[in-house]
């Protein structure tokens, strides 16, 4: 449970700097047994699972709702708050592991850029700098038109074009 609410913390925090504060993320938590009668109800549910040939009862069947201001993010936000839904839930998942293993994950992000409209990307911006300042690392692939010229100071630039490497 620990870690459910350092992820609510963590995508709020992240969300509300992708989107500029404009809206209220939060994640729920919905388990279908709770944790002190697990094996009691796992146990219960022997002879079930084997007939199903499947364990009926357990985490895998909880569910994780996304919620944007109180409502369903799948259902009820657009394209543009679920990719940065994606993306803060990336960012608080980095935050998550740096915290167990003692230092920052390499982040992988492809084309992000292309994906978010100019607020976005100055809010996406500075957790990347969050990122650097942790000296974490992060390969982040663009496209000529959408490389975020804000960028600057340690981080290194690389082209690829007609199969040849060049460092900017």
């Amino acid at each position: 449970m620990v870690s459910y609410k350092f992820f609510n913390i963590h995508l709020a925090e992240a969300y509300n700097e992708l989107s500029g504060k404009k809206e209220k993320m939060s994640l729920r938590y919905k388990e279908t047994v709770p944790a002190e009668r697990f094996a009691e109800t796992l146990f219960s549910h022997h002879e079930r699972d084997i007939a199903a040939t499947n364990t009926i009862v357990g985490p895998h069947r909880d569910d994780l709702q996304l919620l944007q201001n109180g409502k369903s993010a799948a259902q009820f936000g657009s394209e543009g708050q679920k990719r940065t839904l994606v993306i803060a839930l990336k960012m608080a998942q980095a935050e998550f592991l740096a915290g167990i293993h003692g230092s920052p994950p390499v982040l992988l992000i492809d084309d992000v850029m292309g994906e978010l409209d100019v607020k976005r990307r100055s809010g996406f911006l500075p957790l990347l700098e969050s990122a650097r300042k942790s000296s974490g690392q992060v390969f982040m692939t663009c496209t000529g038109e959408n490389w975020p010229s804000e960028l600057g100071g340690d981080f290194q630039r690389w082209e690829v074009k007609t199969g040849n490497l060049t460092r900017h």
